[in-house]
């Protein structure tokens, strides 16, 4: 299985950090957020990386060409301006030979709670997608992706709704499992009242 990070994003609300570095390259420990996040996927099984980040990012390059555990597992996408998570897939697609899960690169994920998300997702009869969701408080849900959700299946995420809009108190967190079928679907999304592929 392939883990494709998402970081291309600005960043914005890890500032004043990330004006010195790129978001998934934050230091954390002595090393990049998205490397904690890379060695729980190879801890759970994953075993190559699409990293999708913006073309400028040389320090991100360099770390996961050079660093042992991930020498000869990354490929890099390039997004070159931050038009959504859609369009990041899109970037990424061309690297994707199978089923993947994909994450924010500022998405911590315990390895056990990670280990499990997966062996679900290994353990679905058909399904195209494993979303992870949460409960989140009222007045955070302009943040995230909230879902419509029927009590069984998500029928639509909105991104970062108002308040009046938000169609349930439930998030989709940053982590998903998607089958290789899927990818094929992403010339499909439409442009978000955002401007983006959502």
């Amino acid at each position: 299985m392939q883990g494709i990070i998402l970081a291309a994003g600005r960043g914005s609300r890890l500032r004043p950090l990330s004006d010195r570095y790129s978001k998934g390259m934050v230091p954390i420990m002595g090393q990049p957020f998205m490397a904690w996040i890379m060695a729980d996927m190879l801890a759970a099984g994953v075993d190559a990386f699409v990293l999708v980040i913006r073309p400028d990012d040389d320090a991100c390059q360099a770390y996961f060409s050079q660093d042992e555990r991930f020498r000869g597992k990354v490929d890099f996408a390039f997004q070159t301006e931050p038009r959504g998570s859609g369009d990041a897939l899109r970037r990424a697609a061309p690297f994707v030979q199978g089923d993947v899960v994909i994450s924010a690169c500022d998405n911590l994920v315990d390895a056990a709670v990670l280990q499990d998300y997966l062996r679900r997702w290994q353990g679905r009869m058909g399904e195209l997608g494993l979303l992870a969701l949460m409960p989140q408080k009222r007045e955070l849900l302009s943040r995230s992706g909230v879902v419509v959700w029927d009590g069984a299946r998500v029928t639509e995420i909105i991104e970062k709704p108002s308040l009046d809009e938000a169609p349930s108190d439930i998030i989709s967190l940053p982590l998903y499992c998607l089958a290789h079928d899927f990818l094929a679907e992403l010339d499909e999304i439409p442009l978000s009242p955002r401007g983006e592929l959502e």
